[in-house]
């Protein structure tokens, strides 16, 4: 950002922004008009455009006003996140990135059994496909990412392998493909399958190849539980996911698994976190304690076969 900018040009600038009105603004913060056109003028002279277009009173965002109202607000909430966990007496945020729809239950113990132990830090959690957590992590946004597949994390990472996760075939019980034997099932069904880049697709393509299917019939990919969820109950369709992905629907009994003849078609899970040559601090702690707590928390919950 350049130097030129202060605190208070972006807090002006939002305040116009929320207010659509100089005077409203000018009132609000007991300051006069004119130091405020000021203000904004500065603003608008450091960026080399105008933020506004002024129509009556009303102050209109112009495109390249839309554009710097994103960031700046998004730098305004980051700096103020910042001074809450500041004031808090927080002393680490540990950023985790995990996959969707799977590995929730010992994810979500460890949270908590973590934050039970350390009660001065907090976690942020976010979710994403396996690309997007990869590039997290390479550019330092995340501390550590829970992820996993046929392909091995980057050279610049430290990954431990937590466990294999199973992948498996589902449909609908009330349908004719479970009374079918597997082989005949999966050429008469349509499929679903997990997208190109998401975890386990690598395996399900290596799977249908070794039953000499031809991938076609495939009518959706996609990691959006709900959304396959109602495709299956609504046609003759195999469903190839995660078995924690659906585990609470086979155990409602609204989903079924269909038993492969070939052996179970598994994908490693890993933890993983950037390699660091940076001085132990607070979050190097927490990373490392985190680490240390999730291993045992898998082997404990996930419901498959760990390694």
């Amino acid at each position: 950002m350049t130097t030129a900018i202060k605190l208070r040009h972006l807090r002006i600038f939002q305040a116009i922004v929320a207010a659509g009105s100089l005077a409203l603004v000018a009132k609000a913060q007991k300051i006069s008009q004119p130091a405020l056109s000021r203000s904004l003028a500065e603003l608008e002279t450091i960026l080399g455009k105008p933020l506004f277009s002024r129509k009556g009173r009303k102050m209109i965002l112009t495109d390249a006003g839309r554009a710097f109202d994103q960031y700046s607000a998004l730098s305004l909430s980051s700096l103020d996140q910042g001074m809450a966990v500041v004031q808090s007496g927080v002393i680490a945020v540990l950023r985790i990135g995990l996959l969707p729809n799977f590995a929730q239950g010992f994810v979500r113990d460890s949270v908590l059994k973590f934050l039970d132990d350390h009660p001065h830090h907090q976690i942020s959690l976010c979710e994403g496909t396996q690309a997007f957590l990869q590039n997290e992590l390479s550019t330092r946004s995340l501390d550590l990412i829970i992820s996993g597949g046929a392909s091995l994390p980057s050279a610049g990472a430290d990954a431990k392998l937590l466990y294999d996760e199973e992948i498996i075939a589902v449909a609908d019980p009330s349908g004719k493909l479970v009374n079918l034997p597997y082989a005949q099932a999966l050429s008469e069904a349509r499929l679903i399958l997990p997208r190109a880049s998401d975890f386990g697709r690598a395996e399900v393509d290596n799977h249908l190849c070794q039953m000499k299917h031809s991938g076609s019939g495939v009518i959706l990919e996609t990691s959006v539980v709900a959304v396959a969820l109602n495709v299956v109950q609504s046609a003759e369709v195999l469903w190839f996911v995660c078995r924690s992905a659906v585990a609470p629907y086979l155990a409602q009994g609204r989903l079924v698994q269909v038993r492969f003849q070939e052996p179970i078609v598994t994908a490693p899970v890993y933890i993983v976190r950037q390699k660091t040559q940076a001085p132990e601090d607070a979050t190097q702690d927490a990373i490392e304690s985190f680490c240390q707590m999730l291993l045992p928390m898998a082997q404990r919950t996930a419901p498959l076969k760990l390694v």
